[in-house]
């Protein structure tokens, strides 16, 4: 398993292609829910090649916030529990973990099942009360924000074009909410959102700009693009949505190489852009509350909606990873083309259920000082089965042994 294939936004993207035109409405979420998140893969080589598990020491998690916990961790390869240790957040702010002791390889004609399962509390977050008049001016952004959001790197680097639509658009224009509302409106109204059937991969900046054509992620992705080449921090977010009750997807992909199906869960994504005074905000392009489909396109009635009525604010959304300068597009590409190399099938599923509390043993009193007690036990998505370890200070909040 190749290193590109250990990060959960491959996982997300996957998501993202196989729910892309999913259309539910947004409804608010509790104010604060545990959520247990699964995830299960089954790879078999079919070829006569052994298939390497490079880089497989070292896994990316979620990031961690106010918006979202992680409570517990179950790990397996192949039904087996593997040690494993916290590494660390790393430079896009997303935790990863050392796995000891790691597979090396795949031969032919075998396979290898793996299957993670983890325990996360979302708790919802308000909306700003945005407004032009109070926004700052790109001379109020902290410079070690624009070194470090503002790289041209990644996913970012084929952005030429984009760059000089931003600042075209952007003219002597430095109100940051302006201008970041001037970019909104342009992708409105040249932009598509793909319909129909097909699988559509992403596509980079200026691909998405020549396509007049892009999805969740797509569109977040040029947004960010056109943001950073003038000078505003801004990065990717991708993430799972919980669809309480809708039907399970299930599609097969890539010449029959790859099945996903996914369980009450969507894929999607958005730009994060820093905007002083308020700090980092979320910018939906594609599903927040207010959204209109004219011709194609997804527009907005007031174009705040694409931040006040983001997604993140409205439905249960598990931050998956933070995108600042990786290049999932390249790295899914070069997934694909292993599939077909070592001649691999590849199958996976997920899924995100609300984590419901145990009901107390009979005869067993609860103080009502204390309150209810959800004696929970929970699970945390990487990709491969590893055991829990206790965490070290390096460590998210308290991750507790799933029994």
């Amino acid at each position: 398993m190749r290193k590109a294939r250990l990060h959960f936004m491959l996982i997300t993207i996957l998501i993202i292609i196989l729910t892309a035109n999913s259309t539910v409405a947004l409804t608010a979420k509790s104010i604060s829910q545990k959520y247990v998140v699964g995830y299960e893969i089954t790879i078999v080589n079919e070829g006569n090649k052994t298939y390497p598990l490079e880089d497989m020491e070292k896994l990316t998690l979620i990031p961690e916030d106010n918006h979202q916990k992680l409570i517990s961790v179950t790990l397996k390869i192949n039904g087996t529990e593997v040690d494993w240790k916290f590494a660390g957040i790393n430079d896009e702010g997303n935790w990863e973990i050392e796995i000891l002791n790691p597979p090396e390889n795949l031969p032919p004609n075998s396979r290898i099942s793996l299957e993670t399962q983890f325990e996360v509390e979302i708790s919802q977050l308000s909306p700003p009360t945005i407004s032009v008049e109070e926004s700052g001016d790109i001379s109020d952004i902290p410079q070690n924000l624009v070194r470090q959001y503002c790289k041209m790197e990644g996913i970012w680097a084929k952005s030429a074009n984009a760059s000089l639509l931003a600042n075209r658009l952007k003219g002597n224009e430095t109100n940051i909410l302006k201008i970041v509302f001037k970019f909104i409106k342009w992708i409105e109204n040249n932009i598509k959102y793909p319909m129909g059937l097909t699988p559509k991969l992403p596509t980079y900046p200026d691909e998405t700009i020549a396509l007049g054509e892009g999805d969740c992620d797509d569109q977040a992705n040029l947004l960010v693009a056109m943001c950073r080449s003038i000078g505003i921090p801004a990065y990717t977010q991708l993430s799972f949505l919980y669809m309480k009750g809708e039907k399970p997807v299930r599609r097969t992909l890539l010449e029959g190489r790859l099945t996903i199906e996914a369980v009450n869960v969507a894929g999607h994504g958005w730009a994060v852009i820093y905007v002083p005074p308020w700090g980092w905000i979320p910018v939906d392009m594609t599903y927040f509350e207010g959204e209109k489909l004219v011709s194609g396109r997804i527009i907005s009635i007031n174009i705040e909606d694409h931040i006040r009525g983001a997604a993140l604010f409205h439905v249960a959304a598990l931050v998956t990873e933070n995108i600042v300068k990786s290049d999932y597009i390249k790295e899914l590409k070069e997934w694909m083309s292993e599939l077909k190399e070592y001649n691999l099938k590849w199958s996976e599923k997920y899924y995100m259920l609300i984590k419901e509390p145990k009901k107390p043993r009979d005869g067993m009193i609860i103080a009502s000082a204390i309150g209810l007690i959800a004696l929970t036990s929970a699970t945390f998505a990487v990709y491969f089965y590893v055991k829990k370890r206790r965490t070290t200070s390096l460590a998210p909040t308290t991750i507790n042994k799933v029994n």
